[in-house]
């Protein structure tokens, strides 16, 4: 990662509008940007030995020193470099004059790590993060619903975070940088709660909910906005990969018989559950049950992390989607949902979303399947029960007062689906903390049912399983601020294998095969992505 460079020019990075229907603004370009007159960066090349390093310089327009890989770490210190630049393999993490100094310059230097070109197997990894950041930017429709686009990507490095996630809203508060915050994000934590850390929020059934996470601090990482064209290092950054060239021909995916992917729950087992759901409303134990099931395959041959990720921006861009690695852990996000945004104030908002239908490239059957959304008393029945949940979620923290609806099951449509989305508001009451807040809402409501505590004890008897980041939060914290996802359209790829969660809410109007073709369809965004 560079250190106090002001520009950056990133030729990965597309220009990925939002769909709300019709809508797509074309004229946002990706204006190349403009570099500062500066002095030139002393970067310092880590040479393995037997590797192609020396011709690295040769595609740098700053002064560079390469020296071995072994060299002490004092000495490294003492050439007092801007960045540092890890040259390529080979060597294994078993043989130490392969790793040399490699660890001990990582623990060392990370907040300035530039990027690591290592083609062998040296053991290790700086967590790297992009966050897509969403909002209301475009041309509105003539509903008033407006359009969609992801304006500020936020990409960068960070230290691991090694303290519990109980602890992750007010350490991340404490950021110390300093200067200009362009976009919302200003330094601080970066990361996702699993779903089963809302069993120290909420209680809900008890289990082990495992570390709760994972986080990295960040004090330097790259924003680019798309809007204007421009880009900023606010230290430093490193790209989250490239794009995948050659996209394979799309085609769905119905739960049948497939040499690849394979199902936590067949589709008989799913429909019985479902079944089961409904006797349990039926009788009063429960209004809304969410039930999720899991894609899961090995990592096709020479695809990384990236390369889905970047696929899955392309083919289904989302304003709150976001691309993580902890090295031994990838996350490919692509969530058009809100959990939760805490601005300066204590201002809270959450986006729930339930109801969805798949688009169309006819325009009549696309509108055909909007109007169909709209109309329908079995979505608008799920919406109107999670927006209830999330008022009693805010009112937990929130003035009473102050927690009202303003957005009351619109519809927002992206690149694969139309869903039906609705907002609360709130402010936090005096004496109460953002973390409060959190803990109080926390898992979002959409993927747990109501009430929450009751269903989440038996999504855990239907499931059989842990989710994990799926249905989880990933987001930010910064300066007393907060921006969450509700963590869905989602890929984890993770020892060889790549995991897709799919599921939706079951009412007592749920129909068993459709609730079923829904969730595929949920899946199906990812799993393109993956092939």
């Amino acid at each position: 990662m560079t250190k106090g460079s002001n520009f950056i020019k990133d030729d990965t990075i597309q220009d990925d509008t939002i769909q709300d229907d019709t809508v797509q603004d074309d004229t946002i370009q990706d204006e190349t940007i403009q570099e500062d007159t500066q002095k030139p960066l002393h970067i310092v090349i880590l040479d393995s030995s037997d590797s192609y390093t020396y011709n690295i310089p040769l595609c740098l327009l700053s002064p560079c020193t390469v020296i071995p890989s072994t060299t002490p770490l004092s000495s490294i210190i003492s050439l007092n470099p801007d960045a540092i630049i890890i040259g390529p393999g080979p060597g294994s993490v078993m043989v130490p004059s392969d790793v040399g100094s490699l660890h001990s310059v990582l623990d060392h230097f990370c907040g300035d790590y530039l990027f690591s070109l290592n083609g062998g197997d040296q053991g290790f990894t700086v967590p790297t993060f992009h966050l897509d950041s969403g909002g209301p930017t475009g041309p509105n429709r003539p509903d008033g619903s407006g359009g969609y686009h992801d304006r500020y990507h936020y990409m960068g490095s960070g230290r691991r975070y090694s303290g519990d996630a109980s602890d992750v809203v007010d350490s991340g508060t404490r950021s110390s940088w300093s200067g200009e915050a362009r976009g919302e994000f200003g330094g601080g934590l970066v990361g996702y709660f699993s779903y089963e850390y809302g069993r120290r929020c909420f209680d809900g059934d008890g289990g082990d909910a495992g570390d709760g996470g994972r986080w990295m601090e960040v004090e330097e990482w790259f924003v680019f906005d798309k809007l204007e064209g421009k880009g900023w290092a606010c230290g430093g950054g490193e790209g989250a990969g490239r794009l995948l060239e050659d996209l394979k021909e799309e085609t769905d995916f119905d739960g049948g018989e497939d040499a690849n992917w394979r199902l936590s729950k067949s589709k008989e087992e799913y429909i019985a559950d479902i079944v089961s759901a409904k006797e349990l409303i039926t009788t009063g134990n429960t209004y809304e049950i969410c039930l999720t099931n899991e894609l899961r395959r090995s990592l096709p041959e020479g695809v990384k992390a990236a390369d889905i990720y970047e696929c899955l921006r392309r083919i289904n861009p989302a304003p709150y989607g976001a691309y993580m690695d902890f090295g031994d852990l990838q996350v490919c996000c692509s969530s058009p949902e809100r959990f939760l945004r805490i601005k300066e104030g204590g201002k809270m908002e959450s986006k729930p979303i339930k109801g969805t239908r798949k688009r169309s490239a006819d325009p009549v059957k696309d509108e055909e399947a909007r109007g169909d959304l709209v109309s329908s008393s079995k979505d608008r029945a799920e919406n109107l029960m999670i927006v209830d949940l999330v008022r009693a979620d805010f009112g937990r923290s929130c003035r009473r007062e102050s927690v009202a609806v303003p957005k009351f099951i619109a519809v927002e449509s992206y690149a694969t689906v139309h869903q039906l989305v609705s907002t609360i508001r709130g402010e936090i009451k005096e004496g109460s903390r953002t973390s409060d807040a959190i803990k109080g809402c926390y898992p979002g409501g959409s993927m747990t049912g109501a009430p929450k505590k009751r269903t989440m004890g038996y999504i855990r008897e239907f499931e059989g399983r842990d989710r994990g980041v799926y249905s989880g939060s990933i987001g930010w914290v910064s300066r007393g601020e907060v921006d969450l996802n509700i963590c869905i359209r989602t890929a984890v790829v993770e020892g060889g294998e790549v995991k897709i969660g799919c599921g939706g809410a079951i009412t007592v109007k749920s129909e068993e095969v459709e609730e079923w073709e829904e969730a595929m369809v949920k899946g199906n965004v990812v799993r393109k992505a993956v092939e």
